[in-house]
């Protein structure tokens, strides 16, 4: 109940400013690009440079990080927040595919994975995208699509497996 009212709350802002609204749509997109872009971007550069063991960690983890999120999804079966069996909310934006599970965030553990197997290759870019991970969880709870315990589930699971590079 107290999650309702907190998400209530903070989504009216977004109801009454129709360009914040539009704004936190065109971020999510944008934002799951950019993450998506920049990890094909590090595969094709260790192709290119001919670091095989990097490229393979630069993938082989990610892989393992949303394997992760998939099994705790199925341990789990939380339902998102605006489903009926959830908080009941109504999102600002309604998913057009997808799971109907919740925790944790597959967009926050995948940017925040790919982020760590930037970080020894070039910080400057493995940080944008944990940066852009962290907007990506904020507008995900925004829209109603997570609740925060989703995020934060999805920034741990990622950083583990994106710090594991530093253990290889």
């Amino acid at each position: 109940m107290a999650y309702k009212k907190f998400y209530d709350r903070q989504a009216a802002f977004y109801q009454r400013h129709a360009w914040a609204k539009r704004t936190l749509i065109v971020m999510n997109y944008a934002l799951t690009a950019f993450v998506f872009i920049a990890y094909l971007a590090l595969l094709v550069l260790r192709a290119l440079h001919k670091k095989w063991y990097a490229l393979a960690l630069g993938v082989a983890l990610p892989v393992g990080c949303f394997c992760a999120v998939f099994l705790l999804r199925e341990l789990f079966k939380r339902k998102r927040p605006y489903d009926p069996s959830g908080a009941g909310i109504q999102p600002l934006f309604q998913k057009l595919h997808g799971s109907d599970k919740s925790f944790p965030s597959r967009h926050t553990a995948m940017a925040f994975v790919i982020g760590g197997v930037w970080l020894p290759f070039c910080l400057p870019v493995g940080v944008s995208v944990g940066v852009a991970g962290l907007l990506l969880g904020y507008i995900r709870f925004a829209a109603g699509l997570h609740y925060p315990t989703d995020i934060l589930g999805g920034i741990f699971v990622g950083g583990l497996f994106g710090g594991l590079i530093f253990a290889f």
